[in-house]
């Protein structure tokens, strides 16, 4: 866990729980761009591992200083990290209607 903490630090140059958070937010994106008209953004949070829509949009502004409501509006000014992640959801769970 040290090793992979530091090598984040190093590359990312954030910590290990601000990355996790980035990658469930550039997932919850891939899903509001992609699947989102018609579910309520509870299920985007769920479908993208956070615990509430409270902590969702607390992580997303503390990364974009915007709500997703705004990066929906806004167009998505996201960094090419984001770009490349895949454009469906996990393959596992409830899916509802995300594919």
């Amino acid at each position: 866990p040290r090793t992979l903490s530091e090598a984040i630090r190093t590359h990312a140059q954030c910590s290990f729980p601000t990355f996790v958070n980035r990658f469930r937010i550039s997932h919850a994106i891939v899903l509001m761009r992609t699947t989102h008209h018609g579910h309520p953004m509870e299920e985007v949070a769920a479908h993208s591992g956070f615990a509430s829509r409270r902590t969702f949009y607390r992580a997303i502004k503390l990364i974009y200083g915007a709500t997703p409501l705004d990066l929906l509006r806004d167009g998505w000014a996201l960094d090419p990290l984001y770009e490349q992640l895949p454009l469906e959801p996990p393959a596992t769970g409830d899916q509802r209607g995300w594919v």
